[in-house]
């Protein structure tokens, strides 16, 4: 029995730790990954603009709801929701994906950026996150990664630009 009290406090006291190291860290971060993918900016851009095409290749969509042509919302793989509203900044250039739900312990923005080159093109996805939680916070930054959604991604769009040749 004084064991398994042992252990139920070590439990607590880390719980504590990760949730105060968390709760220390600031609710916002910026990360961003790049690549050079050999497709014209049009065609790129008209892969990343439209958004009811995204189930058929990006991995963790379950479902998809088109709400119109600057909205939509997305069944992901761990059950959450997300409502998502894009503003075409600058055509075949720039992108922004905004995350609209208020119900998350997260959200933020992607900005896209599309640099023509000889052979293709350069894509600079800039994440302009918010980790709410502060458990969540910590498990972001140092377990998963703040940019382990955007190069699960950039794999994503690789595999299909690549497709696509």
């Amino acid at each position: 029995m004084k064991w398994i009290i042992i252990i139920v406090v070590l439990l607590i006291l880390f719980v504590s730790i990760i949730y105060l190291m968390g709760y220390l860290m600031p609710v916002k971060h910026q990360s961003f990954v790049e690549s050079h993918l050999p497709i014209a900016p049009e065609k790129l851009w008209k892969i990343l603009t439209t958004p009811d095409e995204y189930k058929n290749w990006r991995r963790g969509i379950k479902e998809l709801k088109l709400i119109d042509a600057n909205h939509w919302s997305e069944l992901n793989s761990h059950g959450d929701t997300i409502n998502y509203r894009a503003d075409w900044v600058e055509l075949n250039k720039k992108l922004l994906t905004i995350i609209t739900n208020n119900n998350l312990p997260y959200g933020g923005q992607w900005e896209f950026q599309i640099q023509n080159t000889n052979a293709g093109c350069n894509l600079r996805i800039t994440e302009n996150g918010e980790v709410y939680n502060p458990i969540f916070r910590f498990m972001s930054k140092y377990v998963f990664g703040h940019d382990a959604t955007l190069k699960a991604y950039m794999a994503d769009l690789q595999a299909k630009v690549k497709s696509t040749r």
